[in-house]
């Protein structure tokens, strides 16, 4: 997994482009991504051409839907039992993290 800003300021609709070309390229299952957000004195916080919300949003669900195909196609290629590390127990579910770190939830009614 990575990190990724989307909607930094100057990102034109060439670079998005080819991030999204190197996002469905590249083999990356998990990332956390999230909006541009300035900072108090930091350059980044000065830069103009800055991405309105409606479209860094969209970027935003774009990138993350990417990424969730390349994690079901990883888990379609990859079908081996599933080692689970359960954290909580909550409504129901068992929740916790298989060793490709994809969150599971099991139904069960027993504790």
């Amino acid at each position: 997994g990575t990190d990724f800003i989307v909607a930094h300021p100057g990102e034109s609709e060439e670079l998005w482009q080819e991030a999204l070309k190197k996002f469905k390229e590249f083999p990356l299952t998990h990332i956390h991504a999230f909006i541009f957000s300035p900072r108090n004195n930091t350059h980044s916080a000065t830069m103009k051409d800055v991405i309105n919300g409606t479209l860094a949003k969209e970027r935003l669900n774009t990138l993350k839907s990417i990424v969730e195909k390349n994690n079901y196609e990883f888990r379609k290629k990859n079908q081996v039992s599933l080692e689970v590390l359960i954290e909580n127990q909550k409504d129901g579910f068992f929740e916790g993290y298989d060793q490709f770190f994809n969150k599971i939830k099991i139904k069960s009614d027993k504790d």
